[in-house]
């Protein structure tokens, strides 16, 4: 076991810098952006805008004939969107509760990508191996020509938290307030909603459609457990998705036969299970 630690920390190994980079990026990443979603009650619209995310894979592919990361992350990217807007639209304009909204978009985009991918696994000519890793996740693929897009996307949320973080804090905790106040409130649920969108993209190339929920919100839950600042928990959700990533490819690279993308969410779990039994005990003692 040292040995192996010692031979996945070294990152001597090309195709373990990469995965290990990747997961690292991935869970920092995400743990970020999902303490918006957790602090304005919306846990269920990443796992929603994933799930939406599969037909823009599938359209990409048919309009590019290519699997490049930057065409199939565009198409997604494009779906999501459109399942964001129709669920806020929806939200707004008719009677129907939100959780029934998410649940009519998740099912009904969802389905159409599922069609799409078997129209595509149908067509003999085309070249479509590889397209299941949106659905299940396969970052332990990971390619130094993948770590870009992840390395642009994790600065622009970095900057996005930095540049924004006081306007950010009062629209998240009292967002009339910010309307009162002459705050652009618009403008930055529209960027956060942007960002989540890009990092949900991303997200579901790690673990797939099905994970993506846990690899978005458990970071902010864990790191709510510890702390009550919001710059704080920015911090340690990023950390424990990051440290999450890290020992899920860890795992991997010891256990090959271990997928990734699950040993990430398991990672996870355990530490919102510990941080769970702390804070019952720390409360319970005071």
């Amino acid at each position: 076991m040292w040995n192996e630690l010692i031979a996945f920390l070294s990152l001597a190994d090309p195709n373990v810098r990469w995965v290990a980079l990747g997961a690292l990026l991935i869970g920092g990443t995400t743990g970020c952006m999902g303490v918006f979603a957790y602090l304005q009650k919306r846990s269920l619209v990443g796992d929603a805008i994933a799930h939406a995310m599969l037909p823009g894979v599938a359209i990409a592919f048919l309009l590019s004939g290519s699997k490049h990361s930057l065409a199939l992350s565009l198409g997604a990217i494009a779906s999501g969107g459109v399942a964001w807007w129709v669920v806020g639209y929806l939200i707004q304009h008719t009677k129907l509760k939100s959780d029934t909204v998410l649940a009519i978009v998740l099912s009904v985009f969802y389905g159409f990508g599922v069609l799409l991918l078997s129209y595509i696994q149908q067509q003999p000519n085309m070249q479509q191996s590889g397209l299941d890793r949106f659905l299940f996740g396969k970052i332990a693929s990971t390619t130094a020509d993948e770590l870009l897009p992840l390395v642009l996307v994790a600065g622009c949320v970095l900057v996005l938290v930095l540049a924004g973080y006081a306007q950010i804090r009062v629209i998240l905790f009292d967002a009339d307030y910010a309307y009162a106040h002459g705050y652009a409130v618009r403008f930055w649920e529209s960027i956060i909603a942007l960002f989540t969108i890009a990092v949900v993209s991303i997200g579901i190339q790690a673990v797939g459609v099905v994970l993506l929920a846990a690899l978005l919100i458990t970071p902010a839950l864990v790191a709510r457990y510890w702390t009550n600042s919001l710059g704080v928990m920015f911090v340690l959700a990023s950390l424990v998705g990051a440290f999450s990533g890290v020992m899920g490819a860890f795992i991997s690279y010891t256990a090959p036969r271990m997928p990734t993308g699950p040993w990430i969410v398991v990672v996870l779990s355990v530490l919102a299970f510990l941080s769970a039994i702390a804070s019952y005990f720390r409360i319970s003692t005071k």
